[in-house]
């Protein structure tokens, strides 16, 4: 009686560690799928994150672009009004030293 007691506590022993071998593995797995997954998303959100910067920094080009060319025109509408005043005055000069 005492050696089928114990091949049966041997049996039941062997089932218990292949049990606990197999909730190890299953851990195992959900373990490498949870980290695949987090993997996944930090990914994604980097990508999401550098598009927006691209956009953004796209933006900010065309407009210090657009402010650029803004500033252009305006130097060049005052250089040329200033050049107007300027022959205005001469002519004016000109015109005074002849009546004299």
């Amino acid at each position: 009686m005492e050696i089928f007691e114990c091949k049966e506590s041997i049996d039941k022993l062997k089932i218990s560690l292949n049990l606990c071998l197999q909730l190890i593995k299953h851990y195992l797995k959900m373990k490498k799928l949870f980290l695949l997954f987090a993997v996944a998303t930090m990914s994604l959100s980097i990508y999401s994150c550098r598009e927006t910067t691209e956009e953004k920094t796209e933006d900010a080009m065309e407009s210090a672009g657009e402010d650029v060319e803004n500033a252009a025109e305006e130097a060049a509408d005052e250089t040329e009004a200033a050049v107007e005043e300027a022959e205005q005055e001469i002519e004016e000069e000109m015109n005074e030293d002849d009546n004299m």
